[in-house]
């Protein structure tokens, strides 16, 4: 860490003091403001520095002579979209609804592929920027052309200073 300090934004609008950012492995950085007794951002938020999105996984703070507050940061690796989607019976059996998509932006995590009987399943975990809408059963549309279906309830992971972040577990969906 060379000790320069850096322009930041809040992701979306926002000014943030420049900061002195330590990039890490695996799309990872520590962000640290010091002298600071306070944040002006929390877990789940999302930030703009260096060039990129960044969510903010935890926020720790120090008191005293000089204080500061230190961000863990994971570089943001997806965008797409959410399609809140209904199930309605008809006398054919079940069709789904779609909604009005909602925006997304989050840390995209492949977990594994599976072969189980001839039907390839591939499954990952999206941490998302902000709070999270969905529900099983939804859509998730990534810019990169993947279609994804949440699976099962959000759950939440806690970071280190215990903020809970939404985990959301998802499977790729089959044309």
């Amino acid at each position: 860490m060379s000790g320069a300090l850096e322009p930041c934004t809040l992701h979306g609008g926002g000014s943030l003091p420049a900061g002195m950012i330590a990039p890490g492995e695996d799309g990872k950085a520590d962000l640290y403001w010091r002298r600071r007794q306070d944040s002006p951002v929390i877990a789940g938020n999302a930030i703009d520095a260096r060039g990129r999105v960044w969510l903010v996984e935890d926020v720790a703070i120090w008191r005293g002579r000089p204080g500061g507050v230190h961000l863990r940061l994971r570089q943001c690796n997806t965008a797409g979209t959410l399609t809140p989607r209904t199930a309605s019976k008809s006398g054919y059996g079940v069709q789904l609804i779609d909604g009005t998509p909602v925006d997304l932006l989050g840390v995209l995590n492949v977990l594994a592929t599976d072969d189980p009987d001839g039907h390839v399943v591939t499954r990952a975990e999206l941490v998302p920027v902000g709070s999270w809408v969905g529900k099983s059963g939804d859509l998730i549309s990534l810019t990169d052309g993947t279609r994804w279906e949440q699976v099962g309830d959000v759950m939440d992971r806690a970071s280190g200073s215990w903020t809970p972040l939404p985990v959301i577990g998802l499977r790729v969906v089959r044309a």
